[in-house]
């Protein structure tokens, strides 16, 4: 939390990365997610989705851990879809490479 809490974007980030690896712990305990949910800046995860492809892609990645908890789509409510929708054809435009399909997904 003090990492989310910093005055770098560097620890930001890495306390928003931490707490992805963490998320099955920090969702079963509602006070954990309480206090975790509302340490993270909205304002910093709206400008990452908006930066390079990577760091954008990195985003959805750590806010995908969240995607099915309750709490944490109201505390993300304002990104919704025309945000994401944006970043992801933007993503897009810029080349950046997309997924491989797994195997098997023929």
């Amino acid at each position: 939390l003090r990492l989310m809490g910093g005055s770098k974007d560097e620890e930001v980030f890495l306390g928003l990365s931490l707490g992805s690896r963490l998320a099955p712990k920090i969702l079963g305990d509602s006070a954990k997610k309480g206090r975790f949910l509302a340490a993270i800046p909205t304002a910093f995860v709206e400008r990452l989705l908006r930066s390079a492809p990577q760091y954008a892609r990195c985003c959805v990645a750590m806010l995908n851990c969240f995607v099915d908890d309750p709490v944490a789509a109201q505390r993300f409510a304002h990104l919704g879809a025309p945000i994401l929708s944006q970043v992801l054809q933007e993503l897009e435009a810029r080349g950046a490479p997309e997924q491989e399909p797994a195997a098997g997904d023929g």
